[in-house]
């Protein structure tokens, strides 16, 4: 019982922002429990840990606390840098999910690993430079592709490419504001004897467009 007691509070300091710096600092250098690493884990995550903690985190955490980093939203570009060059693939995907760093979006992109570019698609902050070298050089996971459409940074050009290379995101592609009007038309084009239900909502959001 009292080691159970033990086990959620120091678990309740670790996760709680409101926890003083210095009860965190103590928390992950404390190894006499059997739970060390699971409140190291939390205290990667706690908004409240400062740049000194995510370095010792970074320097002694291992690498489930490491990707936990990556939900920090004080987590500085250096600090990611040499997170990402452990290249771990765990590590990287996770990243590529949560940075908000362009710069890290740049290095992530140019990793070999259709997972860590799926996650890049879904990180919001993502730029469409970036959107754009994932669809030239994706190889898998096509699928993945719908939540470049869906992408809030995503261009014009980019839903051109997509609607030539991808015809089954047709509907998705459409449905963007910013879809371009040589766009609909190529759609139009492209599905007027096979697709008369596409054909039609190309017709529609044409129609909406012209009207601005």
């Amino acid at each position: 019982m009292y080691q159970e007691n033990t086990y959620n509070i120091y678990v309740g300091l670790a996760k709680n922002p409101s926890t003083p710096v210095y009860i965190l600092e103590s928390l992950i250098k404390n190894h006499n429990h059997d739970y060390y690493d699971y409140i190291q884990v939390m205290i990667a995550k706690n908004p409240s840990a400062t740049k000194k903690i995510i370095d010792y985190l970074i320097e002694h955490g291992d690498t489930v606390t490491k990707v936990y980093l990556a939900r920090n939203p004080n987590i500085s570009i250096e600090q990611t840098k040499k997170l990402v060059e452990y290249n771990n693939y765990y590590i990287n995907e996770n990243f590529a999910f949560y940075s908000k760093y362009d710069e890290i979006h740049r290095i992530l992109v140019k990793i070999p690993n259709d997972n860590v570019k799926a996650n890049l698609i879904r990180n919001f902050s993502v730029s469409s430079e970036i959107l754009s070298e994932i669809l030239n050089g994706f190889s898998r996971y096509t699928y993945t592709i719908e939540n470049i459409v869906v992408h809030p940074n995503v261009t014009a050009e980019i839903l051109d490419s997509i609607a030539r290379k991808y015809p089954f995101l047709y509907s998705k592609v459409i449905a963007q504001v910013s879809v371009a009007e040589d766009t609909l038309r190529y759609i139009m084009t492209n599905t007027f004897t096979s697709n008369v239900f596409i054909y039609d909502q190309a017709q529609e959001r044409l129609n909406e467009l012209c009207k601005k």
